[in-house]
């Protein structure tokens, strides 16, 4: 969460013969944290202690377009309307009467999913590792992995008030260990999927979008028009509009956004998150912020150049 995932998804979508859908595991994750039963279309029920296992269930079926196997509480969910091929589907399902209903509005969403050329979804909601067996048995599956500097995106999430005040040391150690794990299982996927994992950093697209754009589009095999180029043009260097709201990915200037955390940081809450990330700044190449002046000074990167496993900008 506050990591560009919601920027870079846009580059995606952006690609109108795309099938996008923004956070399509947050229903789910919220119904099995609430005990809820999972109803199908096909009419059985279950209940599921483990919200990893319906993920896994729920990630499968979108990917390969068989939405009658998905919870109907997949539907449910608010974040839809940030995908233009499935907005929809939330007000249909949500309406219908019966399964019968339900199953027609799933069906028109199913077919938007089988005429598009990709399918790409959004998540910040699953482990790395959950992925492996689904990389197995889809063979078209592709990851891109997004990461930003942790001081951006912990600081991010403090302000955006999801982190207890009490418990910023804790969380600070458990968040940049969760990262730490996925990069080691992207790394692992480097060598067990070829070709088929992409790490990008979300400074390193907001300063060049378009010729990160162009990467990415090479990377999964998407062409790349002018029409393209023109929306994520729009999206980087347009007006922002005033309604955008604060899951908005849109932005004035990209380039600044990328690094306007450093101008409001506390000094004390950045020392905390250097002390508890090193690990993982080691693994990536982050540097500590040694001073006031440092932090503040965007000309200083906060990042050491290391060779990353897939740079398609020139393939």
């Amino acid at each position: 969460m506050r990591s560009g995932s919601s920027f870079l998804g846009n580059v995606l979508q952006a690609n109108p013969d795309v099938f996008y859908l923004f956070e399509p595991l947050h229903a789910i994750q919220f119904a099995v944290r609430d005990r809820e039963t999972f109803t199908f279309l096909n009419g059985t029920a279950r209940k599921y202690d483990n919200f990893l296992e319906v993920a896994k269930l729920t990630i499968a079926g979108l990917a390969t377009c068989e939405m009658e196997s998905l919870p109907i509480k997949t539907w449910f969910n608010g974040f839809f309307v940030f995908s233009k091929k499935a907005k929809g589907t939330r007000y249909c399902v949500s309406m219908a009467k019966t399964l019968s209903e339900s199953r027609a509005c799933v069906n028109v969403t199913k077919k938007a999913c089988h005429i598009s050329s990709h399918s790409a979804f959004k998540t910040i909601r699953i482990p790395m590792d959950l992925l492996e067996d689904l990389m197995k048995s889809i063979p078209n599956l592709h990851i891109i992995h997004l990461l930003r500097d942790p001081r951006a995106t912990i600081l991010s999430q403090k302000a955006y008030g999801v982190i207890p005040a009490m418990r910023f040391r804790q969380y600070v150690t458990a968040f940049c260990d969760r990262v730490y794990k996925d990069v080691v299982s992207a790394e692992r996927f480097r060598t067990l999927f070829p070709d088929r994992t992409m790490r990008i950093f979300y400074e390193d697209i907001a300063k060049d979008p378009k010729g990160y754009a162009k990467s990415i589009y090479n990377f999964t095999d998407m062409k790349y028009t002018t029409k393209i180029d023109s929306e994520i043009h729009s999206m980087t260097y347009g007006k922002v509009p005033e309604d955008c709201g604060q899951l908005c990915a849109r932005k004035s200037n990209s380039t600044a956004q990328a690094e306007a955390w450093r101008k409001g940081a506390a000094l004390e809450l950045v020392d905390i998150i250097d002390n508890g990330c090193q690990p993982l700044y080691l693994k990536l190449g982050y540097r500590n912020i040694e001073s006031e002046r440092m932090l503040r000074d965007i000309k200083v990167p906060l990042r050491n150049s290391i060779s990353t496993f897939d740079d398609f900008r020139y393939a």
